[in-house]
């Protein structure tokens, strides 16, 4: 498959691949920061527009037993 410069493929190809380029690294910080997506979750409640989700307290619940998991795994091993 050809894509040259004047192809939309390969400015999209581009597009895409620098998308992801610059997405990955921020998403990296805002999850280890505790600022992933789930923190949107307080602004509407837990709901998402087809209803409230069966078992979201239990999911809630072991996100937050995870993420402290994860932080305490990661500061125990910043101090060696």
């Amino acid at each position: 498959m050809e894509a040259g410069l004047a192809s939309p493929l390969f400015w999209g190809s581009l597009a895409f691949a620098l998308a992801f380029v610059a997405a990955f690294p921020v998403n990296r910080y805002l999850i280890a920061r505790g600022r992933g997506h789930a923190v949107v979750h307080q602004y509407h409640g837990g709901h998402h527009s087809g209803g409230h989700e069966e078992g979201h307290d239990d999911y809630e619940h072991r996100r937050q037993e995870q993420h402290h998991a994860y932080r305490q795994y990661n500061h125990e091993h910043q101090e060696r």
